[in-house]
């Protein structure tokens, strides 16, 4: 509780101090604003590992200068239940392409009321 805090503390306070000093970097070149940001960064990966004590694992950074622009370097998938709570509807039928323990993507169809 007290690593949390102490976590919570200096994470705000450098938040704070860095926002203000790169204030006026708003204003320069966008290489000078990215400084900040870097700098934030390191501030939370330290605080991560020497406060809390969770080790960080960054990969994948040698392959940052490899990219074209707008080429998907990423993907976050988000598994989720889908819970479908139905009233009495007249006319409506489960699709058939449906089956218990299959995944269903967001493009796939469920149930059809007619």
């Amino acid at each position: 509780m007290i690593r949390g805090l102490l976590f919570k503390f200096i994470f705000y306070l450098g938040t704070v101090f860095v926002c203000l000093i790169f204030l006026p970097a708003l204003i320069l070149p966008k290489k000078v604003t990215l400084v900040s940001g870097k700098i934030l960064a390191h501030l939370i990966i330290f605080l991560l590992r020497f406060i809390l004590g969770v080790k960080v694992n960054i990969s994948g950074i040698e392959n940052y200068n490899n990219y074209k622009k707008g080429e998907e370097v990423a993907m976050f998938n988000l598994g989720s239940t889908v819970i479908v709570l139905i009233g009495e509807i007249k006319k409506s039928q489960w699709c058939d392409n449906i089956n218990v323990g299959q995944k269903i993507l967001i493009r796939d169809d469920i149930l059809k009321i007619n």
